[in-house]
């Protein structure tokens, strides 16, 4: 089996190379398809901590109204 191989001759590799191509480029879809995914939950990410700072800030100014309206 080797020698042959050894000595150019066909074994019968046509199917295994097909066969790792055909992976290689249903690898490099999933690859493109998960660099989407991750861009997508980034921006997810970042407008979500956005609502998060805008709803802290809020509560803060309430917290201030609150105090000054026991003050006063």
């Amino acid at each position: 089996f080797i020698g042959l191989a050894l000595r150019g001759q066909k074994i019968g590799f046509e199917k295994i190379t097909k066969m790792i191509d055909e992976l290689v480029a249903s690898l490099k879809q999933e690859q493109a398809d998960d660099d989407d995914k991750k861009e997508y939950c980034t921006q997810q990410f970042d407008l979500t901590e956005d609502k998060t700072k805008a709803l802290e800030r809020s509560i803060a100014d309430l917290e201030t109204v609150i105090e000054e309206a026991k003050e006063g």
